[in-house]
């Protein structure tokens, strides 16, 4: 008895088919299980399902109220860092306007007076060196 390469094929390829057969089955199967255990999952949890879908619509209005009233409270804070900012600009240049129009005209006074002080000093030392 002879076994020719077509036979041979056909042998194979049925031996193949009962294999990916087997594990299709063995596929659903499992896909099976999953759904089930699913289904009980959702029929135990119904009524939580339920509350949690019909809060959503208060929770979404809620966000919304917030979102309106954070909106709100920016434009003022807004308003109020402006003020801020024109509050350090006009003390910025009022300290700057100090420094050049009253600190260094007394540090230049002091400079003299110690310019002066140094010329009448009654205390000069005796000797070569002064």
């Amino acid at each position: 008895m002879y076994i020719n390469l077509y036979d041979l094929m056909v042998v194979i390829l049925v031996i193949l088919g009962i294999a990916a057969l087997a594990a299709l089955t063995m596929a659903l199967l499992k896909l099976n299980g999953i759904l089930k255990k699913t289904k009980e999952i959702l029929d135990k949890n119904e009524k939580n399902i339920d509350d949690s879908i019909a809060e959503i619509p208060k929770v979404l209005h809620n966000v919304e109220e917030i979102t309106f009233n954070v909106n709100k409270e920016m434009k003022y804070v807004e308003g109020t860092l402006k003020s801020i900012e024109e509050t350090v600009g006009y003390a910025a240049s009022t300290a700057q306007m100090v420094t050049e129009d009253i600190v260094e005209p007394i540090g230049e006074v002091l400079q003299l007076l110690n310019i002066l002080r140094g010329l009448f000093s009654s205390s000069r030392k005796k000797g070569w060196f002064k």
